[in-house]
């Protein structure tokens, strides 16, 4: 896959400037398969800032469905819309350099534009069916904003298990891997758990800053507590791992196979991290102690990333 160097240079600066973590795991990929994952990166990150973004509530219904519907068409609407309300709001460069995005996306394969659109397309839909279901608890209408274990995990599918499912579609069409459907619905199944058990990382990180306006954990549950609610996502999120083992075991590019072995080990060490820190009953604790400490994520570290990951550390800590 080609693109553009001028355009390609800007496209990774983009990248590299809002991707963090995800810019240094994706260094493991293929060279195509890494172009892919940027242009999916930036394009879904387009999304879920409309997701996120304050404004009201039924107008992000209405620009999401519309991206369901025409993936593209209904992402340029959405820019204009938010660029023409003038209000800043967190990755606006990327609104302001949206142009340049689609432009990198139509110079991709058009199997690979098919499969990021399909897959963009689950997203939004997602999104906009559970911010619906925020309106109406909100409105009192219902008790429940995620309700118990079985919707908590349909919107972590929806926020990252189908990022899982497009990954696994990308790497069987990159190594031309044939097997029978039977295999790819297993194949894509245990991949978007993957994608499921990072994104429990997500919520269980960001639950604090989230909990004003978005409280993802579980509401129907044996315990009423924080605590409890949190345990019970971990123990969900533990039940998937010999899933994901299953697909890492499946997975014959070694390069692949690094990429998605290095954010399980990630992931699953802040799992332990989160179980162990919650063993203290104390919430207040728990939000002083959001995530391992750097040198233990560096050891987890493949050697190709680890300089990478001291860079980044040392310009962070410079800012």
């Amino acid at each position: 896959m080609t693109a553009d160097f001028q355009l390609s240079n800007k496209i990774f600066f983009l990248y590299e400037t809002c991707a963090r973590q995800q810019a240094l795991f994706s260094k493991l990929l293929d060279p195509d398969f890494q172009l892919a994952a940027v242009d999916y990166y930036l394009l879904y990150r387009l999304v879920d800032t409309i997701e996120d973004a304050d404004f009201n509530e039924n107008l992000k219904i209405k620009l999401l469905t519309e991206i369901q519907k025409d993936f593209i068409r209904g992402l340029k609407n959405a820019s204009e819309i938010l660029l023409k309300a003038n209000n800043d709001f967190q990755y606006k460069n990327l609104f302001l350099e949206s142009a340049d995005i689609f432009k990198f996306h139509f110079s991709l394969p058009q199997e690979i534009q098919k499969l990021i659109e399909n897959y963009g397309k689950i997203m939004a839909g997602g999104m906009a069916k559970f911010i619906e279901k925020l309106i109406k608890y909100n409105n009192a209408e219902t008790q429940y904003f995620i309700k118990n274990l079985d919707e908590f995990d349909e919107y972590c599918y929806y926020a990252a298990g189908c990022v899982g499912e497009l990954n696994s579609e990308l790497y069987l069409l990159f190594s031309n891997k044939k097997i029978n459907a039977a295999e790819k619905n297993i194949f894509l199944k245990n991949g978007a758990q993957l994608g499921n058990y990072l994104q429990t990382v997500n919520i269980i990180r960001d639950y604090y800053s989230d909990n004003n306006k978005k409280n993802y954990l579980p509401q129907d549950c044996p315990s009423d507590n924080i605590t409890g609610k949190i345990n019970l996502i971990i123990d969900c999120a533990r039940k998937k791992e010999n899933s994901i083992k299953e697909y890492l075991a499946s997975i014959e590019n070694n390069n692949y196979y690094c990429y998605c072995n290095t954010l399980f080990e990630i992931a699953k060490l802040h799992i332990d991290f989160y179980y162990e820190n919650n063993k203290i009953q104390d919430s207040g604790m728990l939000k002083k102690l959001i995530k391992p400490q750097p040198l233990k994520i560096f050891f987890k570290l493949p050697l190709k990333l680890k300089l990478h990951f001291l860079k980044y550390k040392i310009k962070k800590m410079s800012r």
